[in-house]
């Protein structure tokens, strides 16, 4: 072994929030090469994303402004040599920029519970309707300056989260793509489940007394869904110098999607009867809930250019 050698596609998306591929090879006196990106022996540091068995992820929620570039070292240990090497990737800016504060999804509601086989009774007992998912959570309300920093040709964004407080900076080079925020509504919940009907009791016959074979119990409907979250607002300033930029972004605040009705349960089965008695029938399933209302779309996006302090 002469040599380690990284491996990654030259024109992947290096960019924030994206991940890719990034391979590590010996290299042969030969000039064969292995693949060791698994190998226990092969230490990878990596500063400015987060490498993790062979691919490498970047962050897409930045918590400041950063030097835009992955420093990557391995170090390679193998019949008492060490192998060492060291690479910089600075951001592509190819792919979409894009920043996700639609809500959360609602929870699915709780299934309904089985019926069993009544005590005193031969037939099997219904199973109970299942509950409705939970609302979808809103979009957050997000206010947005971007200007342009000309000394490097990039552009500047600072997406403020009113909701949580929190702020995140980013840089876009325009390179052919776009801008987009998302700040829909989350879907609704899953109804739940209906729960399954008993089964009836079986037919029976003893010197005293005859039993008839009794009914399944029918399925308990499935739970509706739940109603799809409502978007956030959305505020853009974009300082004169960047004005341009406007026509690169797009923005969704859109309610969230009604979440699917849960399915019915099944019929508990009729209890059995020899051959010349009548058995029991089996219970019908339930019907499938309905799928929840769409939540409503967010009231506002506000596009402005004016001056502000960066």
């Amino acid at each position: 072994m002469v040599d380690i050698r990284f491996d990654y596609q030259e024109d992947t998306e290096i960019n924030y929030g994206y991940s890719f591929s990034f391979r590590t090879y010996a290299v042969q006196a030969n000039g064969k090469e292995k693949d060791i990106t698994s190998k226990n022996e092969l230490n990878v540091e990596c500063y400015g994303a987060i490498y993790e068995s062979g691919q490498i992820s970047v962050d897409g929620y930045p918590e400041r402004f950063r030097d835009d570039v992955i420093h990557i070292r391995a170090q390679y240990e193998k019949d008492g040599e060490i192998f060492k090497k060291e690479l910089s990737l600075p951001f592509n800016y190819k792919g979409q920029l894009g920043a996700d504060f639609s809500g959360y999804s609602g929870e699915a509601g709780e299934a309904g519970s089985d019926g069993g086989t009544a005590l005193l009774f031969r037939w099997g007992k219904s199973g109970d309707i299942g509950l409705a998912g939970g609302i979808g959570g809103n979009g957050d309300d997000l206010k947005v300056h971007i200007w342009k920093d000309i000394k490097s040709g990039k552009y500047k964004m600072i997406i403020e989260n009113l909701v949580s407080g929190s702020s995140y900076y980013y840089s876009f080079l325009d390179t052919g793509y776009g801008i987009l925020i998302n700040a829909n509504g989350g879907q609704g919940g899953q109804g739940g489940l209906g729960g399954n009907g008993g089964e009836g009791k079986d037919f029976q016959k003893t010197e005293k007394k005859t039993k008839s074979a009794g009914d399944g119990g029918h399925g308990g409907d499935g739970g509706p869904g739940g109603q799809g979250g409502t978007g956030g607002s959305v505020y853009v300033i974009i300082h004169p110098n960047a004005a341009e930029i406007q026509e690169k972004i797009a923005i969704y605040n859109f309610g969230g999607p009604g979440g699917p009705g849960g399915d019915g349960g099944s019929g508990g089965a009729g209890g059995k009867a020899p051959e010349g008695e009548t058995p029991g029938e089996d219970g019908q399933p339930g019907v499938s809930g309905d799928e929840g209302p769409m939540g409503e779309s967010g009231t506002t996006i506000e596009f402005s250019i004016e001056e502000f302090e960066f």
